[in-house]
């Protein structure tokens, strides 16, 4: 199943620059039949990820809705039947709209009315509707929901913002080569897009067959070094941070763990599988001036470092990357042709990667299909910056090979 996964990920991916760890998290979202909330600014491709997915589901559908305070259940849910209407059913046309979408993507979801809330809890929480005297059952997948801003307090909108378990920031672009590829400059060698095949496609068998795995008491078992850190979690957040969390959100991360672990190709919860921790349990990022997202990240980095003794910062190495790539590009530049420091360079980019891997007190067992984070730290490096360098490098042997 890993494989799978990692093929679908790299077909959404490959329209979409720094936007690999979103596109895996909403992954996560639709196998562990979950929702996500993208906060983040407008223009940063949110609905796109939401078109794309819908690509790899089969003969999936999508509802897209951009949300204004006089939007009304008939735009979302469907008109009413106005037919059944004059004979006293209240009876709506779902089709084309969300009770009959696979995908749903919903804009400024906390413009939302009581009315919409009231049907969207619904929905999310039995994947069912009620359409005149009738409850059918719905066959969204996943909904994403988005907005530039945080529900406000005591509008009522906690409830609805409860359950959406994944929560992830969208940002900008931050390297500007990205920036000119994504309207083709920079973009020397042309590559040719993966194209996914009928086998390929998520069905909604697979994601029974996922659920009932995890849900069986037998499927999925959580190792005693998981076991422990997250009793070391807990017992620091509860300590050190005011943040509240449910038992509800406390059941349904674990059940995330589990299918992260399922479509790893494993059957037992490893400390990889607890990443979900850091996009599950926080509500704000500036709540009162308090930054939750990077207080359960400082926690958690806390207790994986104390159990583990490995810590996912590669920032050191991304540096020292980029710092060969410029070099590389340096020599190309002006034909410079040294076959020695060309060959040290290689060296060192090779020492980079396994420097990477040396001098951890305890190596995990396992990395998360969903996560950047993984304790093979080497795959942690951006792969396009990785990408980046083994390309020019290759052109610069190329061009050593010519001149010899």
């Amino acid at each position: 199943m890993r494989s799978r996964i990692e093929r679908l990920v790299q077909f959404l991916s490959q329209n979409l620059y720094e936007r690999e760890d979103v596109i895996r998290l909403t992954l996560l979202a639709m196998f562990g039949g979950e929702s996500i909330f993208l906060y983040g600014k407008p223009g940063l491709g949110k609905s796109f990820i939401a078109k794309a997915i819908k690509t790899i589901i089969k003969n999936g559908k999508i509802f897209e809705y951009l949300m204004n305070k006089y939007s009304t259940p008939e735009e979302i849910f469907g008109p009413l039947d106005i037919n059944k209407l004059s004979d006293g059913h209240y009876v709506r046309l779902i089709d084309g709209y969300l009770p009959s979408a696979d995908i749903c993507f919903l804009d400024e979801i906390w413009k939302a009315g009581p009315s919409i809330q009231n049907t969207l809890l619904t929905i999310i929480n039995e994947k069912e509707f009620r359409n005149g005297t009738q409850t059918i059952k719905v066959p969204l997948k996943l909904l994403i929901a988005a907005s530039n801003e945080f529900p406000e307090e005591n509008q009522g909108l906690e409830a609805l913002y409860d359950r959406f378990i994944l929560r992830f920031e969208t940002e900008p672009l931050n390297d500007f080569d990205n920036v000119l590829k994504m309207v083709g400059i920079g973009t020397d060698v042309k590559h040719e897009l993966l194209k996914l095949n009928d086998a390929d496609l998520v069905t909604p068998e697979n994601l029974i067959e996922i659920s009932n795995i995890v849900d069986d008491t037998n499927g999925i078992n959580f190792s005693s070094d998981t076991i422990d850190f997250i009793r070391h979690f807990k017992i620091n957040l509860e300590t050190k941070s005011s943040i509240y969390i449910s038992d509800r959100r406390w059941k349904k991360t674990l059940r995330l763990m589990k299918v992260s672990a399922l479509c790893s190709d494993r059957k037992i919860v490893e400390i990889a599988d607890t990443f979900v921790i850091k996009h599950c349990f926080w509500n704000n990022i500036n709540n009162n001036g308090v930054d939750e997202r990077a207080e359960i990240k400082l926690i958690y980095d806390e207790i994986v470092q104390k159990i583990t003794g490995v810590s996912d910062d590669v920032s050191w190495a991304e540096t020292e990357i980029k710092t060969l790539t410029n070099n590389v590009k340096g020599y190309l530049k002006n034909n410079l042709t040294n076959k020695e420091y060309i060959d040290e360079l290689g060296i060192r980019y090779k020492s980079i990667l396994k420097g990477l891997n040396e001098d951890n007190g305890v190596i995990s067992k396992a990395s998360s299909i969903f996560s950047p984070f993984d304790f093979d730290r080497a795959s942690s490096i951006s792969s396009e910056l990785r990408q980046e360098f083994e390309k020019t490098f290759f052109q610069l042997q190329k061009k050593v090979i010519k001149g010899s």
